[in-house]
């Protein structure tokens, strides 16, 4: 028992738990958010506002090909060049953002109709802009958790979801008209006040000035390389969902699954809190007794978010029906299972860190990454049509059990051969 106080007790515990309960704060608010927004559509443009959303953030994300991973890697490494690392982190991030949004305003009138079924382009052209100020206060929120300034990182990625949240709320009160294409503007106004917030109290350009540092460049590409590679194959398998429901089965269909699926999204929020946490505290360390010791806190923090977990999934249908209505049994059942289907990407999140950060394999992880990937599509492309809204369901338990059981081996193969 005493162990087990300690153990809580420890910064590392203390960062996870202020870490995890902040991108709950997080998820909370956006999901407020969602709810709002569902209560205000109709199930068909529910399916578009989520299928936009999904496209801001999941460009967000892949775009980050690694770098906020390598930040938390290097960061506390090397402390007398950090604001070298941040300045380039900037500069790759905003450069990759800034083609992705220029090449969504050349092609948003085809992507509007043949992809997001959306009646005008313009909610897929804000779209395109969101992704620069999000990636944008994104970075500095992975450089503030690289010098385990968690409290402010949380405090600034809060307020992102506070005022979106903020914002619908003003519409819902007031009883204003409310569609898909007011929502996605409300994202973008409030990345926009987010990051003049970071310019004004962060005082950037500063010392977190862009970059363009040929050195620390190749030193994120190279360290990079198997992260963006399995950032982008998890971050992509897990959020091509929605957009292939909407393009194979239609904008109502997305409508039901984007319900469950937005309060699946509390997990890999719960992941990727648990992953920062573990890359900060196994990159400062290399001997085999401080991996002992990380490892029994890691262990009871995945403890608590597959506890989490199967709590949600034995309510799935009280939760649903609480939050989005009586008339949502579907999406309760779609809940349930999709919810029990991370619990295999819940586990294996530390074997993951070990190969990362542990053992310096990004590269492995990259491939591994590749494989759920390819299994996720094929799942989709196969299962969708036979199962319908379950179809997606099936495809990510196929894949996130395959991915634990070889991130196993590959940690047990590492560790007799070192």
């Amino acid at each position: 028992m005493q162990k087990l106080i300690s153990l809580v007790k420890s910064s590392g515990s203390r960062d996870t738990l202020m870490l995890l309960a902040g991108n709950l704060c997080e998820a909370f608010f956006a999901f407020l958010f969602t709810i709002i927004s569902y209560r205000m559509m109709t199930t068909s443009d529910f399916g578009i506002f989520s299928a936009l959303n999904n496209f801001i953030f999941t460009s967000v994300i892949v775009l980050d090909i690694g770098i906020g991973q390598a930040l938390l890697h290097f960061l506390p490494i090397y402390k007398q060049e950090q604001n070298k690392y941040i300045g380039t982190a900037l500069a790759l991030r905003l450069l990759l953002a800034g083609v992705i949004c220029l090449l969504t305003l050349i092609f948003a009138l085809p992507l509007s109709v043949k992809v997001f079924r959306s009646v005008t382009p313009v909610p897929v052209m804000i779209a395109g802009l969101a992704i620069v100020t999000v990636s944008y206060f994104d970075t500095i929120v992975f450089t503030l958790q690289g010098l385990k300034k968690f409290a402010v990182a949380v405090i600034l990625s809060n307020s992102f979801s506070f005022l979106r949240f903020l914002g619908s709320l003003v519409f819902f009160v007031a009883a204003i008209s409310y569609g898909y294409s007011k929502a996605n503007a409300i994202t973008f106004i409030a990345s926009v006040i987010v990051f003049f917030i970071i310019i004004i109290f962060f005082k950037i350009p500063g010392n977190f000035r862009l970059n363009f540092d040929r050195l620390r460049m190749k030193e994120f590409l190279r360290f990079s390389g198997g992260l963006g590679v399995l950032k982008i194959s998890q971050n992509a398998a897990l959020r091509l969902d929605i957009q292939m429901v909407i393009i194979l089965l239609g904008t109502v269909s997305a409508g039901v699954y984007s319900v469950a699926a937005r309060l699946g999204n509390f997990y890999p929020i719960a992941i990727a809190s648990l992953t920062s946490v573990f890359a900060s505290r196994l990159s400062a360390h290399s001997d085999k007794a401080s991996l002992k010791r990380i490892s029994k806190k890691a262990l009871m923090a995945v403890a608590v978010v597959v506890a989490g977990i199967l709590f949600c999934s034995l309510f799935s249908y009280q939760i649903i029906s609480l939050l989005f209505g009586s008339n949502t049994y579907q999406a309760g059942h779609i809940y349930r299972y999709l919810s029990l289907s991370y619990i295999p990407l819940v586990l294996a999140s530390l074997p993951l860190s070990l190969i990362i950060y542990w053992f310096k394999k990004p590269g492995i992880a990259g491939k591994l990454g590749l494989v759920q990937l390819v299994l996720i599509i094929s799942g989709h492309l196969l299962l969708i049509p036979r199962f319908h809204e379950l179809g997606p369901v099936i495809s990510l338990s196929i894949a996130n059990t395959t991915l634990l059981f070889a991130s196993i081996i590959v940690v047990r193969k590492l560790w007799t051969s070192a």
